[in-house]
């Protein structure tokens, strides 16, 4: 089995290369985070936890923050189930699906665990609407 990654082609594929340095995956967070109002421009595990837990960006309310943890998360299973859509079922890998999912997710978890009543993005703005 080859340890080249699936994405690029150019690296060889480890888990920091699959979430953070990947040239596929970086361009993915810089759209989010343009997405967000935000810049995601992390190289390793501990910068992506930092951002994560980052308390000092303002935000609008509790919900906001609650809402903020998800999208991390989120965007790291979405990577990870195109990785593995990829590679075991030979699906093919595009850039619009992983963005499609982690906001999928984001919304969906947006309601059911900061307790939203809807999370979606709308042309480029994170809209949360509270229950």
């Amino acid at each position: 089995m080859s340890t080249t990654c699936e994405l690029c082609n150019a690296a060889s594929e480890s888990i920091d290369h699959l979430f953070y340095i990947c040239p596929v995956i970086k361009q993915l967070w810089r759209d989010i985070g343009t997405a967000l109002g935000t810049s995601f421009n992390f190289s390793n595990r501990i910068a992506l936890w930092e951002e994560m837990w980052d308390f000092s960006r303002p935000r609008s309310s509790r919900l906001q923050a609650q809402v903020d943890k998800i999208i991390i998360p989120a965007t790291l299973w979405a990577i990870w189930l195109g990785r593995n859509n990829l590679i075991f079922s030979g699906e093919r890998f595009y850039i619009e699906n992983i963005w499609d999912n982690a906001i999928a997710f984001v919304s969906a978890w947006g309601c059911s665990l900061a307790g939203a009543r809807r999370v979606r993005i709308v042309r480029g703005e994170l809209q949360i609407e509270p229950s």
